[in-house]
Parts: C-alpha cells; sequence; structure tokens
C-alpha cells in the first residue's frame, strides 16, 4: 500500500499547482476576505473519474492538506491500492480541491493567521456545498467521504450547512472535540501527536521531526490549516439532532488525531450516527481489512 501521511504527519507538500485565474470574488459576503476565490465553472473545483451518466457520485475530500489535489485514491490502477477501489468503480468518482490545492499562493512566506486560515477552510466548506448541489440537481445519489484533514472539512461541512444536501457522509479519522493543547501547538509550529491514539504528546520521533521541518519550509500555512480546523467544537456547532445519514469511522490507536473520546462517541450516538469503532490499526485502519465493505454496506441501506 502506498505511505500516506495526513492530519497531524503531513505530506511533504512538494509538488505546486497555479491558482486560477478565471477565479471570481464569493457570492457570499462573510468570506470576501478569503484568498481564495472560487471560479464559476463548477467543474475547476474537482478532478473526476468514471462514468458521469452513472446514477451515484461519491465525493472525495483528501486527507493532508496538501498542494497537490490526489484523484486517485479509488482508481484500480492509481497508486493507492485499497479495496474502496473496487467497491467504487461503477461510480463516478469525484476528487474534491480544497483552499490549498486550489491556490498554491496560500504557501506564502509567513504562515496564515488563525483567523485567515479559517476563512481558507471555509472556503474549502463553500466549494463542496456547490458541488454537492450541482450534482443533487442533475437528480444524483451523492456519496460524501472525507479522511483525516478531510474528514474534518466534511464534519465542518456538517456544522455549517446540515447534513441533508448530499444522501450519506462518511468521516474518517477525524474528530468532533480535539484536545486543545494539539491544536494549539500547531498553531504555534509545534506538531503534536497522539500518544497510543489517547495522549497529546509533543512530536519527538526524528524521521517525522525531520518531514515536519520539510513541510514548515514547504508551506508553514499547513499547520494554519491544522490548527484552525482542530480548534474547532463541532459537538457544539452541528445542530441537528439527526445524524442517521453519517457514518463515522475511527481507529482506537490513531495516533495522529486520537481516537473519539467518550464524550464524542456519545454525540454521534445520540444523534443516531453509525459509529464504526477499531480497535488496532491507526490512522488508515479504514482501508484495510473488512472496513470498507463494512461502509459500503452501509451507503447501500
Amino acid at each position: 500500500m502506498k505511505k500516506i501521511f495526513y492530519v497531524f504527519t503531513v505530506s511533504l507538500l512538494l509538488i505546486g499547482c497555479n491558482s486560477d485565474d478565471d477565479a471570481l470574488p464569493l457570492e457570499r459576503p462573510d468570506l470576501q476576505n478569503a484568498l481564495t476565490k472560487i471560479p464559476d465553472d463548477i467543474t475547476k473545483l474537482y478532478s473526476a473519474k468514471g462514468n458521469e451518466n452513472t446514477n451515484t457520485v461519491i465525493i472525495y475530500e483528501q486527507g493532508g492538506p496538501d498542494k497537490e489535489l490526489d484523484d486517485q485514491y479509488f482508481e484500480l490502477n492509481g497508486s493507492f491500492n485499497n479495496d474502496y477501489s473496487e467497491l467504487f468503480k461503477d461510480y463516478y468518482r469525484v476528487y474534491m480541491h480544497q483552499a490549498l490545492t486550489f491556490n498554491n499562493d496560500l504557501c506564502m512566506e509567513d504562515a496564515l493567521k488563525k483567523e485567515q486560515a479559517d476563512l481558507e477552510n471555509r472556503v474549502s466548506v463553500e466549494m463542496l456545498d456547490r458541488v454537492i448541489k450541482n450534482f443533487k440537481s442533475k437528480g444524483k445519489k451523492v456519496f460524501v467521504m472525507g479522511h483525516s484533514f478531510g474528514g474534518f472539512l466534511v464534519t465542518k461541512y456538517i456544522a455549517e450547512k446540515g447534513n441533508s444536501t448530499a444522501d450519506k457522509f462518511v468521516i474518517m479519522a477525524a474528530r468532533l472535540d480535539m484536545q486543545p493543547e494539539v491544536p494549539n501547538n500547531f498553531l504555534e509550529g509545534r506538531p503534536y501527536y497522539f500518544l497510543n491514539g489517547t495522549t497529546p504528546t509533543e512530536e519527538d520521533r526524528t524521521e517525522l521531526v525531520e518531514e515536519y521541518n520539510m513541510v514548515r519550509q514547504s508551506c508553514s500555512s499547513v499547520f494554519s490549516f491544522l490548527g484552525a480546523i482542530g480548534s474547532e467544537r463541532f459537538s457544539s456547532k452541528i445542530t441537528t439532532m439527526n445524524l442517521s445519514n453519517v457514518i463515522y469511522v475511527f481507529a482506537k490507536d490513531d495516533f495522529q488525531t486520537g481516537g473519539l473520546l467518550t464524550s464524542e462517541i456519545t454525540f454521534l450516538n445520540n444523534r443516531m450516527a453509525k459509529v464504526i469503532e477499531i480497535d488496532t490499526g491507526g490512522h488508515g485502519a479504514m482501508f484495510d481489512g473488512q472496513y470498507p465493505q463494512q461502509v459500503f454496506d452501509l451507503l447501500q441501506q
């Protein structure tokens, strides 16, 4: 399996793409100060694979954040080999841009302030909203899936837009209410991880410290994105009482984002979300073994 680094163990961000010259100002007044502008052409917000005439669309929010859009996650001949590739082969597979993949200019010399990073995360949510509604307007069944940083964005989407726009949502390896010291330290440029999936710990493993230093040199704003979204208290922001179309998957030993706290699990259970708890396997456990089929089966219900 391809080695991948997600939120709180970030990819090296060494491949860039240009921001779009045709970008137009956002219509939402609350996002006018965002540095990333969304184009009128909805197709510029994603890369898609498969038969666009199929009835079902899977929209994917990748981990990271990264400067490069990875549109190979669920491709049979792609670089990331997983069982979802076979399960989703008949779906139209839509890989969402996020603010950073769309606008590499966010990797400025100085890291973004938390407030600006939050604006850019909200731009990513707005992008997702427009793409979901575009496919729903065409009569498609729409599933939305996010892993790690992408899972945080999907969670943020539900907090801001609700969960009635798409048919089902799958959130993997993310959090509702992360322990504050982790995102707070990321905002200060000090990466943390979760020892045994539970205890926030300053990153001191040589290989990963070196990798974070490379990330900092390539795009220091990555830490701003992570700190901003990790600081959110989504259990206070999600207002819907019915999350029965939400599937939440996590590993108890996830050292990158941590396992869900009892309070987070209770929140999801009380709102009828389907929670899949994995004992071991870490940050990418839901891509292996029985879990892809289990997620797929829940999508069919």
